[in-house]
């Protein structure tokens, strides 16, 4: 499974509670590639695969790309965002998204520290110190099929390390959007995380990626500033079927509050304690400013326009994840 496993017996154990990295087991294996960086699609519990922003969109449905569903305006965007775990496992994300006419490209770096830990023989004599961390480098693609269509695709080279064995995979992911306009009403689909490794930890355990089938919808609501978010789908490698619900209320033209619920990770329930009820909810908040808020620029369409957002995310009795992303269109 993993060549010296007598020296990574506490690390793997400890990395088995949050299924995060691969060689823990072939059913979940590196669940954070499916799980948005930034803190929006973080608040909204992933469920905006029919209208993800640029920085949710690699990770949930490259079909959104644009940025700016619902129009046929596509805007430059460069994003920068921390995404802290329990146990002082964190994540570093820097993305750019470009436009090149009626299509996109997108660039992404993610990086997932582990930390440090100490390794024992199976004497419990203390060997040296050791780390672990993932790293993603993805691009992405999407063009416009008509006025309504959206089509997109990844492909993302992962490398894992933990210590002095590391495994590398191709990964690609594919996805379509369609705005129903009559109705106000956006339709998304997505494949996540396809591919296969090139090399593996080990021959025991072979590692698998997180692959997931998602279907989702996103409604703004007539009379309310409120837009409500439900996806659903199938996750092939645990072979179960999980939904997830978010919304978004647009406090004023430069604040919204986010709120969602991931029924997926609800798993990490561990009895009946209140910590186990508010098991994968998730609330952020998010704020833009600049010359582009509530207006269009009298020379530019779309002047440059900050955004920054923040949120968290309960784990059950694992503790609490948090994020934070600044970002800027123009």
């Amino acid at each position: 499974m993993i060549l010296h496993l007598r020296y990574h017996i506490p690390a793997l154990a400890f990395l088995a509670v949050f299924n995060i990295v691969a060689p823990v087991s072939a059913q979940a294996s590196f669940d954070w590639l499916n799980d948005a960086a930034d803190p929006r699609g973080m608040a909204l519990a992933n469920a905006s695969v029919a209208e993800a922003r640029p920085m949710e969109a690699l990770s949930l449905n490259p079909a959104s790309l644009s940025g700016l569903a619902g129009t046929d305006s596509i805007t430059r965007s460069l994003h920068i965002g921390l995404r802290r775990y329990p146990a002082s496992i964190n994540q570093q994300m820097i993305q750019a998204v470009l436009p090149v006419g009626v299509q996109v490209v997108a660039f992404e770096v993610r990086r997932l520290g582990y930390g440090s830990f100490v390794g024992y023989d199976i004497d419990r004599q203390r060997q040296a110190e050791y780390s672990a961390e993932d790293l993603l480098l993805r691009a992405g693609y999407m063009r416009r099929v008509g006025r309504y269509l959206r089509l997109g695709a990844t492909l993302g080279v992962l490398s894992s390390r933990l210590a002095d064995v590391s495994a590398l995979a191709v990964l690609w992911s594919f996805g379509a959007q369609l705005n129903v306009a009559p109705v106000g009403l956006r339709l998304g689909a997505a494949v996540q995380s396809e591919g296969r490794f090139v090399t593996n930890y080990g021959d025991v355990m072979p590692d698998q990626l997180p692959t997931a089938w998602l279907v989702g919808l996103a409604k703004s609501l007539a009379y309310l500033p409120v837009t409500i978010y439900i996806s659903t789908g199938r996750d092939m490698a645990m072979k179960q079927l999980f939904w997830r619900l978010g919304s978004e209320f647009k406090l004023s033209k430069r604040v919204f509050f986010r709120l969602g619920v991931d029924q997926g990770k609800t798993a990490y329930a561990r009895g009946a304690t209140y910590t186990d009820l508010l098991s994968g909810l998730s609330l952020g908040l998010g704020m833009q400013w600049g010359d582009g808020v509530g207006e269009k620029d009298k020379v530019r369409k779309y002047p440059p326009r900050f955004v920054l957002d923040g949120a968290i995310k309960l784990l059950g009795p694992l503790g609490v994840s948090s994020a934070i992303a600044l970002g800027v269109r123009f």
